[in-house]
């Protein structure tokens, strides 16, 4: 656990200009994680960067796509204040997994998800999952997994439906998790 804390810490300390000043970010803003993908099966490799906001104490995710063959120059996602403690990776169908977590500090840890696919032309969260405990209550807390592209999930390893389609990535805020991942 010292060691990924040590590591976020030195990436932090470490910008990347690069990557923040490529996504019109703040001066405060440095990038943390950079990944290149063919997100949208186009077969040009789109990046995503998340930057660490100094000020704020946020990761932002920026999101370049290619448009007819040929990579943006600006972000064409870009949504602010996602989480803190970040990780990024790509997984075997091309989504782009994007995990949030506190693991250490306070009372309550808990890990965040998001499944980012691309559909029908725009970047959507395609899962969610959501796992919390407490630390001084042991029986607080739970696990939530849900897939809004079939409408299934698990809540505490029940099966849960979820309604409507997909939120997209660019409109997603904390009223987008739905209630079955909601625990306190």
């Amino acid at each position: 656990m010292r060691t990924i804390l040590l590591l976020v810490l030195l990436l932090a300390a470490a910008p990347f200009p690069c990557a923040a000043q490529k996504a019109g970010a703040a001066r405060s803003m440095v990038g943390l994680v950079e990944i290149s993908a063919d997100i949208n099966g186009d077969g040009v490799k789109e990046r995503a960067v998340l930057l660490y906001d100094r000020e704020s104490d946020g990761v932002d995710l920026a999101i370049y796509s290619s448009v007819d063959g040929k990579l943006q120059e600006r972000p064409t996602v870009y949504v602010a204040d996602l989480g803190w403690t970040p990780e990024m990776t790509v997984d075997s169908a091309g989504s782009l997994i994007v995990v949030f977590r506190n693991e250490a500090a306070g009372r309550y840890r808990w890990r965040q998800q998001f499944t980012i696919a691309f559909r029908a032309g725009v970047y959507v969260v395609a899962g969610y999952s959501y796992t919390n405990r407490d630390t001084l209550t042991p029986d607080q807390g739970g696990t939530c997994d849900v897939d809004f592209l079939s409408g299934q999930g698990t809540r505490n390893g029940k099966p849960v439906k979820i309604s409507g389609p997909p939120t997209l990535l660019n409109a997603w805020s904390e009223q987008s998790i739905p209630a079955a991942c909601t625990f306190f």
